[in-house]
């Protein structure tokens, strides 16, 4: 069996009645957008093949193309046209944003894979029995993002690296207008310092001007901070000859085909992957990573934190459903209660828990160390390795 379930006594005994399916909401054109279609297509293969439901587990999809509009579309039609009886997704903040009073109305469970703004679970903490169906499975909460950059420049890039200075490069965006003025507060205690902001509209198709200004400060790395941008601004970075490594949120440089991408074999990137094939595997994980690569050979060649995210969220859901009761509030609580292990430790938060920063995130990822601890990956020599942390890291950083 693909990973294992605790915290739900009985949870594959049992099963509801009637089909089930799953709607998957995303940007299609985009690898994040066909990893998290992959990753809900082999959870409920996986889901049906273990007969953890009475009946088939099905996947549809529909493409929000990354605007709250059309991701008010997608949902109404993957709910209201189609019967879903959950949904997965989405990636960009606004489309996420766009649909949790959808979610609400239709009172259909939501399993986010993709957006991390802190504000979704913030309104299941405000109105929790409005929103209770929304639930995070991936990525880790952006009020998270700060205490893991914060780890990792203190224990990777002061610890290991001794770098003292950096400037953040970041898309205009609401999640990184969270992050960056937290970084910026608190590296300082550190022992490092913050030289520059420099941020870009999600427009900008030219950033000459940007790598020339970043070349021209005196630091010692970059803080990257690009996820809807796509892969244009890492390209441009690639390109410029700028000597100095970007590591962050650089969702671009997650994909398998980020090397031919930018047509080279070596690149100075050090990505929060968040987990993913290039790293220390679990025999569980492993063997989710080699079901992937035998069922799909276009890109995303490989499983990137979103297949893995939809794949748990699938079986997260799959194993809630399968524990008795047909209500909503049955399989909130399951949901609440249910942990499912691949490599990494997913499990939410429920509506009274305290997270580590004091504050309440119902329904969110749980993060830290004995839970959710993203991983930090460089490309070089025509493969993805992961450096950071120790327990997953399979080789040390080296600048190309």
């Amino acid at each position: 069996m693909l990973g294992s379930t605790a915290g739900c006594s009985g949870i594959l005994g049992g099963g509801s009645s009637g089909s089930e399916t799953l709607g998957v909401l995303t940007t299609l054109d985009l690898d994040v957008g066909k990893a998290t279609v992959r990753g809900a297509e082999l959870g409920a293969q996986v889901a049906n093949d273990e007969g953890i439901l009475d009946s088939d587990l099905s996947v549809e999809s529909s493409n929000t193309e990354g605007t709250a509009s059309s991701a008010v579309d997608a949902h109404n039609t993957l709910v209201s046209r189609q019967g879903a009886d959950a949904t997965i997704g989405t990636f960009a903040e606004q489309t996420a944003a766009g649909i949790m009073d959808e979610i609400a109305e239709t009172e259909t469970v939501h399993l986010n894979v993709g957006a991390a703004a802190p504000a979704l679970a913030g309104q299941v903490a405000e109105d929790y029995e409005r929103y209770k169906p929304w639930f995070r499975i991936a990525p880790i909460n952006a009020a998270f993002f700060v205490a893991d950059l914060l780890n990792f420049a203190e224990q990777f890039a002061v610890g290991q690296q001794g770098w003292e200075n950096a400037v953040i490069f970041r898309e205009d965006a609401a999640w990184t207008g969270q992050v960056a003025p937290a970084l910026k507060d608190a590296v300082g205690g550190l022992g490092m310092s913050i030289e520059d902001d420099i941020v870009f509209s999600l427009s900008e198709n030219n950033f000459t001007t940007y790598m020339n200004q970043i070349d021209d400060t005196d630091v010692d790395f970059i803080f990257g901070l690009v996820a809807e941008a796509g892969k244009g601004p890492l390209l441009s970075y690639e390109e410029s000859g700028v000597e100095k490594p970007m590591v962050g949120d650089l969702v671009a440089s997650q994909s398998p085909q980020y090397l031919a991408d930018i047509n080279t074999e070596n690149s100075n990137v050090i990505s929060r992957t968040f987990t993913t094939w290039g790293s220390q595997l679990s025999d569980a994980a492993q063997e989710f990573v080699d079901m992937y690569e035998s069922e799909y050979d276009s890109r995303p060649t490989k499983p990137t934190w979103a297949a893995f995210g939809s794949y748990v969220a699938t079986q997260m859901y799959a194993r809630a459903r399968s524990e008795g009761g047909d209500s909503l509030d049955d399989t909130v609580t399951a949901m609440e209660e249910e942990t499912f292990e691949l490599n990494q430790t997913y499990s939410v938060y429920g509506p009274d828990e305290e997270a580590p920063d004091g504050n309440s995130y119902p329904h969110d990822l749980k993060y830290g160390p004995d839970f959710f601890q993203p991983t930090w990956s460089q490309w070089r020599d025509g493969e993805q390795v992961t450096v950071y942390p120790d327990k997953f890291a399979n080789a040390e950083f080296e600048l190309q």
